[in-house]
This record gives structure tokens, C-alpha cells and sequence, in this order.
């Protein structure tokens, strides 16, 4: 898991591009000042090309079209709420309450379906990585902010062994027929949500998907939509990280 982490890295947009400006030191302490700002060029051009929102907003819509936001009158009733980690940045020291991520609203939204009597029962699910052994789990750590929206600790099961979307559905699926319970809701990111669905169906669980935190709300495009920023970097980012993950998913035949 580590070290398909670290590879990960060097193929995201910053990554990338640090890699080329690595190559190109190299030829350019080889003597070759020319491939030196080929390579180094190339490099600025993919970096300002993901940092378009243009070009962010294309890649992340060509997953979160595959999602549907579905009102809270139209969800229907199952037998639990199933959230998948991902919502938790790693904590501060001495510091008691959860630091939320950018994908939070996968909790405000399973709360909402709880307090709305869509199912009795909320599974959290998120270990840990392998370096994180010290720190609580994904889990855990979403316990804490559902709890403070309301949702009873009785009413919450925590599942605290799995590292990625895989193991997040496998051991769902376990705590599902443990608990003799048919149905669910899985709750996760609307960009997250193709892959995950894609997982739910392979393993056999019968769920409706509630996509939420949705990113691209707006598809008009603006002329400040050809202008590079960081925001952009980061969405361009995101979309990368989940392709990947269905490729590499695919591959191994977990999807």
C-alpha cells in the first residue's frame, strides 16, 4: 500500500512535473542545455495546462456526471447508511476534535438521512495507513463529528480495518450479514462515487448511491476559466487520483 502511495505521487500533476525538473537538472549536469529546457518547458506547460479550470472542471464533470444528487424526499428507506473515509486529515497533537477534509459533507450528508429516518443504523468506515499505526482511525475520527450532529453513539458502527475503497466495501459487506441487514445507502463524494459504485456491484450489496460534495456546480464557462490557479491544480488533482484508481482497480479485477 505504501509504496503504490509513493508511485501515485510522481504521476499527480506537482509530482510529474517535479520529476521532469529532476530529469532535466540531470541533462543539464550531463551537458545538454537544450533536452535540459525541452524537458524543464514541457514541464510548465502540463503544470499550467492542469491548472486551468477548463480543463479541472472537464476531468472532475466526466465523473461526477455519472452521479445524481437525490433529494432527501425521494431517498428511500434501507437498513443502514454506509460512509466511506476519506473526510479526516491527520489530527494536530493535543488537539480533541476531528480535522475536516475537503470531502466532509459525506458526514453532514449521513446525518441528514439519519435525522430524516432513512435508515437506523451508520457505518463508518476508514482504517488506517500503514505509517499512522499511533493515530485513531478514519473511523473513529468521524464517530466523533457525527456525534456531535446528533446521531446517537448506539446508532453508529465503526469499521476500522480497511486502508482503501476496496476494503472500505468488503468489510462493510461482512458487518451487513453479521448483522443480518439487506439494504443500504452509501454516502460518499460524487467524484468518488463511480469507483465505489462500480466496487458495491462487483461484491454483490444491494445499496442506492447518495452522492454528495459535489464539486463542479457551475458549468458556464467564463473567460477567468483560462486562467491558471491553485484551485484548479487541486481539482485536476482529484479527477487524476480517482482515473488512476479505476485503472489500478480494474486491473486487479476488484471492479
Amino acid at each position: 500500500m505504501l509504496v503504490d502511495k509513493i508511485l501515485s505521487l510522481f504521476i499527480y500533476p506537482i509530482g510529474f512535473t517535479f520529476l521532469l525538473g529532476i530529469i532535466g537538472a540531470i541533462f543539464l549536469v550531463l551537458g545538454n542545455k537544450k533536452l535540459t529546457l525541452i524537458i524543464w518547458g514541457l514541464g510548465i506547460i502540463y503544470i499550467t495546462i492542469c491548472s486551468l479550470p477548463i480543463v479541472s472542471d472537464w476531468l472532475v464533470g466526466s465523473l461526477e456526471k455519472k452521479s445524481k444528487y437525490l433529494k432527501l424526499n425521494i431517498v428511500p428507506k434501507a437498513d443502514v447508511i454506509i460512509v466511506f473515509g476519506g473526510v479526516i486529515r491527520r489530527e494536530f497533537p493535543d488537539y480533541p476534535f476531528p480535522d475536516l477534509d475537503l470531502a466532509a459533507d459525506r458526514i453532514w450528508h449521513a446525518a441528514r438521512l439519519y435525522h430524516d429516518n432513512k435508515a437506523p443504523k451508520v457505518i463508518l468506515s476508514g482504517g488506517r495507513n500503514d505509517w499512522e499505526r499511533n493515530s485513531p482511525s478514519q473511523a473513529k475520527t468521524m464517530a466523533i463529528f457525527l456525534k456531535d450532529l446528533g446521531v446517537p453513539e448506539d446508532d453508529i458502527i465503526l469499521e476500522e480495518e480497511s486502508r482503501n475503497t476496496f476494503e472500505n466495501a468488503i468489510y462493510c459487506k461482512r458487518i451487513m450479514i453479521s448483522e443480518k441487514m439487506k439494504n443500504a445507502l452509501l454516502v460518499t463524494s460524487a467524484l468518488h462515487m463511480p469507483r465505489s459504485k462500480s466496487i458495491m456491484e462487483k461484491i454483490k450489496i444491494k445499496f442506492i448511491p447518495i452522492s454528495t460534495d459535489f464539486i463542479i456546480v457551475n458549468n458556464k464557462t467564463e473567460i477567468w476559466d483560462l486562467l491558471p490557479n491553485a484551485s484548479s491544480l487541486n481539482k485536476t488533482t482529484f479527477a487524476i487520483h480517482e482515473w488512476i484508481g479505476i485503472f489500478v482497480y480494474k486491473w486487479r479485477g476488484w471492479i
